[in-house]
């Protein structure tokens, strides 16, 4: 999981076709005109792909091959870099897709550790 937050964290992307995308991976694309979104992949079926932003407790939609723009392939945060590659973040993420149907749960025990 990755919880990108604006100020904190930047990411690296690297432009990417839809046959390059995997479930799991992060990406940049536009489901309609002048709207862009970073979200993780969740599936891969049927020529089309859905996504679901990591600290969202629902799945975006299904969008066509064409609206990938690019891949997250690395990422800093408080200026220490990450690779989408690293073994560690790799679970995470396998996880934390794995976790949906409670995700919702999970989301609210951490909002309330972390702002205290």
């Amino acid at each position: 999981m990755a919880f990108f937050t604006s100020g904190r964290d930047s990411v690296t992307v690297k432009k990417a076709a839809f046959s390059d995308i995997r479930k799991g991976d992060i990406i940049l694309f536009s489901p309609a005109e002048n709207i862009f979104l970073l979200h993780r992949v969740t599936n891969i079926s049927n020529n089309k792909f859905t996504t679901a932003g990591d600290g969202n407790c629902f799945i975006d939609g299904s969008f066509a091959p064409e609206s990938v723009i690019a891949k997250v392939y690395k990422f800093s945060r408080k200026g220490k870099n990450i690779s989408i590659d690293n073994k560690l973040f790799k679970a995470l993420s396998t996880i934390w897709i794995y976790l949906s149907p409670i995700r919702k749960f999970i989301l609210a025990i951490l909002k309330k550790l972390f702002t205290r």
